[in-house]
């Protein structure tokens, strides 16, 4: 199909509202338990507010009556509007603090007990464009509460919970201090996933790795949190040999090792590129395209020639 594709600019906080939207309606359609709230107020002296979507796990069935399913349209209606009414009060009084440390840390006291009795799997969605303690500061500032951030996920290590942070900023100060949350030296033992907006993505992976077609379905399932780290990394540096694996065994098939044998590694993703299932349409063209552009990765990872390229006569 052709596609009449309009690039237009958009506000961080309808990116938000995009994702809030996307994130309401899945809950909805999987029946799926989900608090959503609003972490941080805008306006002073105004409390935290919150919908919940779907059955909370105490009551949950497989069975749905015909009022469920009227009482979930009236829950996604009502969040939506929480939504709308929360994006025009910022967009009305934009001053006011945020405090995401503080708040994780209440999340925290008030649902542990909740998660410990019921188990099952918890992800925690939080999307942002500041750092959690609020405001830049210099790095020696950073110091303490970087240090009590860590320190609040790791309560959440023995816990089944992990935390997806959809990033909305163009701040490479604070795109780069999230992307470092998942590394090992971050001292983060809590399962910590990170994602980009779609805008972030689109650009950053045409410029740092041209031959993945970044998606919608991919920006999907890097927003709910599947091979995230690899996928937000794309919109950032080139990914490594090892991580363009880990992409194709998500989104693709199962491929060999490049580092064992790379033409065997071009090859298979060559052949998964021949099915249409692959082809999905590129939103940085506007056309139709595999999902790897296999000729732009073999250039990629091919090995380079080494020397002075000098022919001495």
């Amino acid at each position: 199909a052709d596609y009449d594709l309009s690039l237009v600019t958009c506000q961080r906080l309808e990116a938000l509202k995009d994702i809030s939207f996307f994130l309401i309606h899945l809950g909805a359609s999987m029946l799926m338990p989900t608090t959503f709230e609003l972490f941080s107020s805008r306006k002073k002296g105004k409390g935290r507010a919150f919908r919940r979507i779907g059955k909370t796990p105490q009551s949950a069935s497989p069975q749905s009556t015909a009022e469920d399913y009227i009482s979930l349209g009236d829950q996604v209606a009502s969040a939506m509007e929480l939504i709308e009414n929360y994006a025009a009060s910022i967009v009305s009084s934009p001053g006011g603090s945020l405090t995401l440390i503080q708040d994780v840390k209440k999340y925290y006291d008030d649902e542990k007990n909740e998660i410990k009795k019921h188990g099952g799997n918890v992800s925690v969605t939080i999307i942002t464009s500041v750092y959690p303690w609020g405001k830049k500061c210099g790095e020696a500032e950073m110091a303490g509460p970087c240090k009590d951030f860590v320190s609040l996920l790791n309560d959440f290590a023995d816990l089944p919970v992990t935390f997806v942070f959809v990033v909305e900023t163009t701040d490479v100060d604070v795109i780069k201090y999230y992307d470092e949350l998942p590394s090992p030296e971050s001292g983060i033992k809590a399962d910590v996933k990170i994602a980009k907006g779609l805008g972030i993505m689109i650009d950053g992976a045409r410029l740092y790795n041209p031959w993945l077609n970044y998606c919608l379905p991919m920006h999907l399932c890097q927003t709910l949190g599947i091979c995230s780290n690899v996928l937000s990394q794309a919109a950032s540096r080139p990914l490594s040999a090892a991580e363009i694996r880990v992409l194709c065994n998500t989104f693709i098939g199962d491929v060999p090792d490049p580092d064992v044998d790379l033409g065997a590694f071009l090859r298979t993703i060559d052949t998964f590129m021949s099915n249409d299932e692959h082809t999905k349409w590129n939103p940085a063209t506007g056309k139709n395209a595999p999902l790897v552009d296999v000729e732009k990765l073999r250039m990629k990872l091919s090995p380079k020639p080494t020397g002075c390229g000098c022919i001495i006569a």
